[in-house]
């Protein structure tokens, strides 16, 4: 039987992998399903916290107010990605693609 070694260090790969894993954690979690409700606003029908555009709860986009992404450390990472719900948004496609590219040009 072949042992495995346990990887010490993070590398890239690795690194993806678990921000990955904690991003799967994150969407079975009860803050993205109590965001997506608080969008509803009739049976089968929610709105974009932006835009005030309405659709499926499928069509809705879990958005951290804070950029994930800006975490400088695991910690900060997990405390980003799992904050409360006031630092969360239910937005459309639209809204959220919108979000990311200023993030992302600033």
């Amino acid at each position: 039987m072949k042992k495995h070694k346990i990887q010490t260090t993070v590398d890239g790969k690795t690194t993806g992998r678990i921000k990955a894993s904690l991003r799967r954690l994150f969407l079975t979690s009860g803050h993205h399903s109590d965001i997506i409700k608080r969008a509803r606003i009739a049976r089968g029908i929610y709105k974009c916290e932006r835009c005030g555009t309405e659709g499926k709860a499928k069509d809705l986009h879990v958005h951290h107010k804070v950029e994930v992404q800006t975490a400088t450390c695991w910690n900060s990472y997990v405390t980003i990605l799992f904050c409360e719900p006031e630092g969360l948004e239910a937005i459309c496609k639209t809204c959220h693609k919108e979000e990311h590219k200023k993030w992302k040009n600033n």
